[in-house]
């Protein structure tokens, strides 16, 4: 009796460490809807490289990663595993170029990602458009039917509804599953900046982003 108890302390143990090495290897947010998505959240830019700036000097790095994180987290809180291609001000590459775009497609494509958004913010000249747009890869139904989820969320939360674009984006044209780039607003509209600083918009953007990709796994 003693050394069944000594045997089945030890897999306990050795299961909680591979756990916890699992965690600790990654962004990992949770495990298994349906047992086999996995959806990987891209926060646009990071680093050397802002993205948009606004008027007020906010850059539009720091905007896509809060999004992306709560979008993970809503994400997980539904059972859907979620990995980060960042999760603090980086780059995976170091720099603003065509091989970060590349290898944030090839991060996802070595997980095997069900699908891959993208979280970006957009900016304009004349500062009077408004509201959140998702591009999808142009030539994909499938990225197609994600993107009009996506929009239909987010229209809802937003009140504003335009219609998904297709786009030849390198990140999206690189990536081997549906992938969409969602721009949460504009950066260049005063009251988008306003929203896009608060957290309680941000969460709203992310549970909208997380309704709109549930939608369009129970329809795949």
């Amino acid at each position: 009796m003693t050394r069944r108890r000594e045997w089945l302390s030890a897999v306990a143990a050795a299961l909680l460490f591979a756990a916890w090495v699992d965690v600790a290897s990654g962004p990992t947010m949770s495990t298994g809807w349906q047992g086999s998505t996995l959806v990987v959240v891209d926060a646009g830019h990071g680093g050397v490289d802002p993205g948009a700036l606004a008027a007020d000097g906010r850059e539009e790095k720091q905007i896509n990663l809060a999004v992306a994180h709560d979008l993970a987290a809503a994400l997980a809180a539904r059972g859907i595993t979620v990995r980060l291609t960042r999760g603090a001000d980086r780059a995976i590459t170091g720099g603003a170029s065509t091989p970060e775009l590349e290898a944030r497609a090839q991060y996802a494509n070595r997980l095997g990602a069900t699908l891959l958004v993208s979280v970006h913010s957009n900016t304009e000249p004349t500062g009077t458009v408004v509201g959140p747009i998702v591009y999808y890869r142009a030539g994909s139904s499938l990225a197609q039917l994600l993107a009009s989820d996506l929009e239909a969320a987010l229209a809802t939360a937003t009140g504003y509804a335009h219609r998904p674009r297709p786009a030849h984006h390198l990140l999206l044209m690189k990536a081997d599953m549906p992938a969409v780039t969602v721009e949460l607003g504009f950066l260049s509209a005063p009251q988008d900046l306003r929203r896009l600083a608060s957290p309680t918009w941000q969460a709203r953007l992310a549970g909208a982003l997380a309704t709109g990709v549930l939608r369009y796994l129970h329809r795949r």
